[in-house]
């Protein structure tokens, strides 16, 4: 027979067992909430304000909310209801010429229309704060255990606004920088540098068999020197251009590049490939046969040759051939002068 002081034992030991036990939940159910809210404090570091809005029930719970702004919460009357001063909020703090594309961007009809597709969706607002006009975007999510529920967070993006600003800035100076590395700048021609890029490009095809059918055509000046000392080098430059003219009127569908002092290159692709036998003629036809040193004089040599897969491993070897070719053009242009 049990005595009553073994079931007062028993009673103690039960009940300490149960006190230990709430301890330790209750310790664990701490530790868990302090967890959540690191998280979420980690996670929305960067974010003003974050709510969380009960469509069903027409309420705003606050889950974190910065200084600034609960400055300006604790103005807007605290007997209205919650969603209320959500809205009294965002009056205070949207710059006036943004609130009502706001309120159209933020529309319940359309916000729940989107939110039917995406998960979240974003829109940039100006925020003002102690007169100091921000960059802020609103992000609106589902709740995705309830349907009638949204999360929302605001957060200052001036910070990204400019590095986007910056990016695009150094973006657009770069593509200026290589425009210009790769235009000659006399001539507004292609560059040799251009030309050294458009020999990889193509080079690249060519080891892929994917070329199209190409011929090159160079182009030497005659007697730029001459021009040079006899006239100056601002006739010189004139010369340049006038010859330069000659061969982009002549080949309009092919990239044309100064690729030396007075040198240029042309790549004949295309139309201008199919029909480089009458277009070749046709250079030959501009070049002046006077004597006279002038500026506007259209003299040079030139030769062509076309891509040739079993003799050529890329375009400098074509290159190399109509080189060949040009100079024995410039010979013959000689005893015949």
């Amino acid at each position: 027979m049990v005595s009553w002081v073994q079931v007062l034992v028993i009673f103690l030991v039960i009940a300490t067992c149960a006190t230990i036990a709430f301890l330790v939940y209750r310790k664990s159910r701490k530790s868990a909430t302090m967890q959540k809210a690191a998280v979420i404090a980690g996670l929305a570091y960067d974010y003003d304000l974050i709510a969380y809005l009960n469509e069903h029930k027409n309420t705003v719970t606050d889950i974190l909310v910065s200084e600034k702004i609960r400055k300006i919460m604790d103005h807007i009357n605290p007997s209205k209801p919650s969603n209320r001063r959500l809205d009294d909020l965002f009056k205070e703090i949207i710059h006036p010429d943004d609130f009502q594309q706001f309120l159209a961007d933020v529309d319940r009809k359309r916000t729940m229309e989107l939110l039917l597709t995406e998960p979240s969706y974003t829109v940039r607002f100006r925020a003002i704060f102690d007169g100091v006009i921000q960059q802020y975007q609103i992000k609106i999510a589902r709740d995705l255990n309830k349907s009638y529920g949204f999360v929302i967070g605001i957060r200052n993006i001036d910070a990204e606004i400019r590095r986007e600003e910056e990016t695009k800035k150094l973006k657009k100076e770069l593509q200026t920088t290589m425009m210009l590395a790769n235009r000659d700048s006399l001539t507004e021609v292609g560059s040799v540098s251009a030309f050294h890029q458009k020999v990889f490009e193509w080079d690249s095809m060519i080891l892929k068999h994917r070329n199209q059918p190409f011929a090159v055509v160079e182009c030497d000046l005659n007697d730029l020197k001459k021009v040079n000392d006899a006239l100056g080098h601002e006739a010189g430059n004139e010369y340049l251009k006038a010859n330069c003219s000659v061969f982009c009127s002549i080949y309009k569908h092919s990239p044309v590049f100064r690729v030396g002092g007075d040198e240029f290159v042309i790549l004949l692709v295309g139309e201008d490939f199919n029909n480089r036998a009458a277009l070749m003629e046709e250079l030959k036809n501009r070049i002046s046969t006077e004597k006279e040193i002038s500026s506007k004089r259209i003299s040079f040599a030139v030769g062509m040759c076309e891509f040739d897969h079993d003799i050529d491993a890329g375009l400098q070897d074509t290159l190399k051939r109509a080189d060949q070719l040009m100079y024995k053009h410039k010979r013959k242009l000689k005893e015949n002068g």
